[in-house]
């Protein structure tokens, strides 16, 4: 299984129906279970999922080659980590709720054990020691 998602998308080089045209078709996200989603571009917009894989869009889809699968080129070291980045609004947010709680609705009150627990989580979430 792979460990992230892949995106693609569909060249029609030759269009045999008249339907879809010609250049970007669709585009695709290969899920790392394999399976793939299609949204297909255009006046009749649509979504298909494909649980057989990429090889099932290949063979209903390709045309005998005049539609391509184009992969969109990863590199893991410029692409966000967004793994951290739901890590670090995820710890911010906890510690915005635990503010709200010690402040009250009109008077101040003494740090409660809701707002205790909330930085803790937030203390572990950031350490990644919580998803």
């Amino acid at each position: 299984m792979a460990e992230r998602a892949r995106t693609f998308y569909l060249q029609r080089n030759e269009d045999l129906t008249g339907v879809s045209g010609t250049g970007i078709v669709a585009d695709g996200v290969l899920w790392p279970d394999e399976t793939v989603t299609v949204h297909w571009r255009g006046t009749y917009a649509s979504d298909v999922y494909w649980p057989d894989g990429i090889e099932a869009v290949e063979q209903i889809h390709g045309h005998d080659g005049r539609t391509e699968i184009i992969w969109h080129v990863s590199n893991a070291a410029t692409e966000p980590d967004y793994a951290a980045m739901v890590r670090v609004a995820a710890a911010a947010t906890l510690r915005e709720f635990a503010e709200l709680i010690d402040r009250g609705p009109m008077i101040p009150l003494r740090p409660s054990i809701f707002s205790t627990m909330a930085r803790e989580q937030a203390d572990d979430i950031e350490a990644g020691r919580r998803g």
